[in-house]
């Protein structure tokens, strides 16, 4: 009687939840202010819409991305330990069954255990790409939080200034510039920080499409338990399906 080693589903249950409190809530109280009256001043003063632009682009749920990454890690150890189980059988077929039929039969059996090792190498590939779209992401709303913060103060100054007659458009011409350049410094690293997220999307997009072209064959597994995780997970996608 051929035994497994472990029971490979006793991983398949749904991620723990990600704790995102501290993620990007930066960004998020930073854009609170920009709703109003901070919006208007910039496209007041420099034509420029920084909800269209820097926020909108820049808002999601990152935390979904660890979560969806929690899945990928979880099938991986499934498939890993799929992997041990079918291995672990092949050794145990001499002791049930001899012959050239067994011996091509073990080659078989042990060449699926590797198919089931390379596939958790690709879930657990998938997991650490979108980790790394996480990392980049953090980054770029530190730098968007901060740069909300400094063009909200800059705008405010150009305002009061513009307000007081006589005195503020003398102080505002003598600061207009460096005002100008200021902002338009902190919006094109804002811009570009979001630039590098959406370009490590594209990249992770392609690892992606090269890993699921790779594990097609878990239709072997689509009636079991771990087929049926893959499919959930593999509809998740980046965490925002």
């Amino acid at each position: 009687m051929i035994r497994e080693l472990s029971d490979p589903t006793n991983v398949l249950v749904p991620p723990a939840k990600v704790d995102g409190a501290a993620d990007l809530k930066s960004l998020q109280s930073s854009a609170g202010f920009m709703v109003g009256n901070a919006d208007r001043l910039a496209m007041k003063f420099f034509h420029f819409s920084l909800i269209e632009q820097i926020v909108r682009p820049a808002a999601g749920d990152w935390t979904q991305l660890e979560f969806a990454a929690r899945g990928w890690d979880q099938m991986a150890v499934a498939l890993g330990a799929t992997a041990d189980n079918i291995a672990a059988g092949a050794a145990q077929i001499p002791a049930v069954w001899q012959g050239e039929a067994a011996e091509a039969a073990g080659r078989m059996v042990v060449d699926f255990a590797d198919l089931h090792k390379t596939q958790s190498d690709g879930c657990h590939l998938l997991a650490e790409q979108l980790r790394h779209i996480v990392e980049v992401s953090k980054a770029a709303g530190e730098t968007i939080a901060t740069g909300l913060s400094v063009i909200n103060d800059l705008l405010m100054q150009i305002a009061a200034e513009a307000a007081a007659v006589v005195i503020g458009w003398v102080v505002g011409a003598a600061t207009a510039g460096f005002k100008a350049y200021k902002f338009w410094s902190w919006v094109q690293k804002m811009l570009t920080a979001i630039q590098r997220v959406m370009k490590v999307i594209q990249l992770v997009m392609k690892v992606v499409g090269v890993v699921k072209k790779l594990m097609g064959s878990l239709a072997t597994i689509g009636h079991s338990a771990a087929g049926g995780f893959m499919d959930d997970t593999a509809r998740v996608e980046f965490g925002v399906g």
